[in-house]
Protein backbone atom coordinates (compact mmCIF):
# COMPACT_ATOMS: atom_id res chain seq x y z
CA UNK A 1 0.00 0.00 0.00
CA UNK A 2 1.13 3.49 -0.67
CA UNK A 3 1.47 6.17 1.98
CA UNK A 4 -1.63 7.93 0.63
CA UNK A 5 -3.68 4.73 0.79
CA UNK A 6 -2.62 4.12 4.39
CA UNK A 7 -3.56 7.67 5.36
CA UNK A 8 -6.93 7.27 3.63
CA UNK A 9 -7.49 3.98 5.47
CA UNK A 10 -6.69 5.63 8.82
CA UNK A 11 -9.00 8.54 8.03
CA UNK A 12 -11.87 6.20 7.14
CA UNK A 13 -11.84 4.16 10.31
CA UNK A 14 -10.63 6.93 12.64
CA UNK A 15 -13.94 8.71 12.01
CA UNK A 16 -15.72 5.78 13.71
CA UNK A 17 -13.37 5.53 16.71
CA UNK A 18 -14.42 7.50 19.79
CA UNK A 19 -11.92 10.20 20.72
CA UNK A 20 -11.11 8.42 23.99
CA UNK A 21 -9.87 5.36 22.06
CA UNK A 22 -8.03 7.08 19.21
CA UNK A 23 -4.65 6.77 20.93
CA UNK A 24 -5.07 3.00 21.25
CA UNK A 25 -6.38 2.76 17.69
CA UNK A 26 -3.39 4.72 16.38
CA UNK A 27 -0.96 2.45 18.26
CA UNK A 28 -2.71 -0.59 16.82
CA UNK A 29 -2.62 0.86 13.32
CA UNK A 30 1.10 1.66 13.49
CA UNK A 31 1.86 -1.80 14.92
CA UNK A 32 -0.14 -3.32 12.08
CA UNK A 33 1.89 -1.29 9.57
CA UNK A 34 5.14 -2.52 11.13
CA UNK A 35 3.97 -6.14 11.22
CA UNK A 36 2.94 -5.99 7.58
CA UNK A 37 6.21 -4.70 6.20
CA UNK A 38 5.46 -1.01 5.75
CA UNK A 39 8.82 0.74 5.46
CA UNK A 40 9.96 2.85 8.39
CA UNK A 41 10.17 6.08 6.38
CA UNK A 42 6.54 5.59 5.26
CA UNK A 43 5.48 5.04 8.87
CA UNK A 44 7.17 8.30 9.87
CA UNK A 45 5.29 10.04 7.05
CA UNK A 46 2.04 8.63 8.43
CA UNK A 47 2.92 10.35 11.69
CA UNK A 48 3.01 13.65 9.85
CA UNK A 49 -0.58 13.15 8.68
CA UNK A 50 -2.35 12.97 12.05
CA UNK A 51 -1.50 13.94 15.65
CA UNK A 52 -2.65 10.56 17.02
CA UNK A 53 -0.48 8.72 14.51
CA UNK A 54 2.40 11.06 15.31
CA UNK A 55 2.26 10.11 18.99
CA UNK A 56 1.95 6.42 18.15
CA UNK A 57 4.99 6.57 15.86
CA UNK A 58 7.02 8.37 18.54
CA UNK A 59 5.98 5.80 21.15
CA UNK A 60 6.83 2.80 18.98
CA UNK A 61 9.73 3.99 16.82
CA UNK A 62 11.04 7.09 18.57
CA UNK A 63 11.90 10.35 16.89
CA UNK A 64 12.82 10.27 13.23
CA UNK A 65 16.50 10.64 12.55
CA UNK A 66 17.85 12.06 9.36
CA UNK A 67 20.03 9.76 7.36
CA UNK A 68 23.72 10.58 7.38
CA UNK A 69 24.83 13.00 4.74
CA UNK A 70 28.44 14.19 4.82
CA UNK A 71 29.15 17.88 4.98
CA UNK A 72 30.35 19.30 1.69
CA UNK A 73 33.65 20.04 3.42
CA UNK A 74 34.20 16.31 3.93
CA UNK A 75 32.80 14.92 0.72
CA UNK A 76 34.97 12.51 -1.19
CA UNK A 77 37.57 14.57 -2.98
CA UNK A 78 38.85 11.70 -5.07
CA UNK A 79 42.09 11.22 -3.13
CA UNK A 80 43.01 7.57 -2.89
CA UNK A 81 44.41 6.75 0.54
CA UNK A 82 44.18 4.02 3.06
CA UNK A 83 43.84 4.37 6.78
CA UNK A 84 46.22 1.43 7.13
CA UNK A 85 49.56 1.90 5.47
CA UNK A 86 51.94 -0.94 4.91
CA UNK A 87 55.17 0.46 6.39
CA UNK A 88 58.24 -1.74 6.62
CA UNK A 89 59.51 0.03 9.75
CA UNK A 90 56.62 -0.71 12.03
CA UNK A 91 57.61 -0.31 15.68
CA UNK A 92 54.98 -2.62 17.10
CA UNK A 93 55.95 -5.86 15.33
Amino acid sequence: MSEEQLIDLWDIFANFVPKAQKEDAALGFIRWCEDNGVEEDVIYELGNADPYLEEAVKDLLGEATESYKPDSEYEDDGDEWSEYQDDEDEDWK
